[in-house]
Formats: structure tokens, C-alpha cells, sequence
């Protein structure tokens, strides 16, 4: 496994955040009232497990991943381009090691108010808002990670 990389994440977080806004502007924009109820549905999930780690710590566990994915998949299930689709996965993938990460270094982060952030604005059909909310949600682990990174090299080099 790579070590984590400021350059990577920066790189990754960029395209995770131009490519997510594609797919969450044709989703909301060719999204039904099913769509709406399984994302409504999908967050319920999400909020009953809370994001409880092995050490008791606010973080990802098991019950809370696949949880996690399937609402950020509910969010953009009508995007009509299974390429881009397939795109935000592999993104999504490259992006847990990092997530993981974040969620060490900042344990009382409120991620469920923020996905249920993403949840309204989705089904206000507020385009704007909604990429906005997901690219600081996606944004606030890089900010996090790529602090820690430069304190750890301020340390090794100081």
C-alpha cells in the first residue's frame, strides 16, 4: 500500500469533487419521488449505525460503511452515465484510506449532520447548494489529513 501522499490527496480530492458535481447535477436534475425516498430511506440507515469504530471512537466501523456508500450512491443513482458512475466509485475507493485517516484526526466531526445536510439540499432539488455541501464534506477530511501531514513533517524535519 502507498504511502499518503499530499500531492495525491490533493490531486484525488479535485477530481473527486469536479466528477461528483457532474453526476450530483444530473442526478438531482433526473431524479423521481422514488429517488427522493430512497435517499431519505438510505440516510435513515445511515443515521440508526452510528459511525462507531473498534476503540469506541467517533469513526468508521463496520456497520457504518457500507451504509456510508450506499448513500453517497443514492445520492447520485439518476445520473444517466454509468461511466460516470463507475468513475465516482473508483474515486470513492481511493478516497477511503484518506477517510479513514480524517476520521482519526478529527473523532467529534458531525458527519451525520452533514450527510443529512446533503439529504436536504438533495431533495430541495437545490443544485448549488448541494455541491457545495458535498465538496466541503469532501473537503473537510482533506483540509484535515493534509494538516496532519504537514505537522508530522514539521516534526520529523524540526
Amino acid at each position: 500500500v502507498p504511502e499518503v501522499s499530499a500531492e495525491e490527496l490533493s490531486d484525488l480530492t479535485l477530481t473527486r469533487c469536479w466528477i461528483q458535481e457532474l453526476a450530483l447535477k444530473d442526478s438531482i436534475e433526473h431524479g423521481d419521488a422514488a429517488w427522493e425516498e430512497a435517499l431519505v430511506l438510505a440516510f435513515h440507515r445511515l443515521s440508526r449505525a452510528a459511525p462507531i469504530g473498534p476503540n469506541g471512537r467517533n469513526m468508521p466501523g463496520e456497520q457504518w460503511e457500507p451504509l456510508h456508500r450506499a448513500f453517497h450512491v443514492a445520492l447520485i443513482a439518476r445520473c444517466r452515465s454509468q461511466r460516470l458512475l463507475d468513475y465516482t466509485d473508483v474515486l470513492f475507493n481511493q478516497a477511503d484510506r484518506y477517510r479513514y485517516l480524517g476520521a482519526e484526526i478529527d473523532p467529534n466531526r458531525d458527519v451525520l449532520g452533514e450527510h443529512r445536510e446533503l439529504m436536504e439540499a438533495a431533495i430541495a432539488r437545490d443544485v448549488g447548494l448541494v455541491v457545495e455541501r458535498s465538496n466541503r464534506h469532501i473537503l473537510k477530511t482533506t483540509d484535515a489529513v493534509l494538516a496532519h501531514l504537514r505537522r508530522q513533517s514539521g516534526q520529523v524535519s524540526g
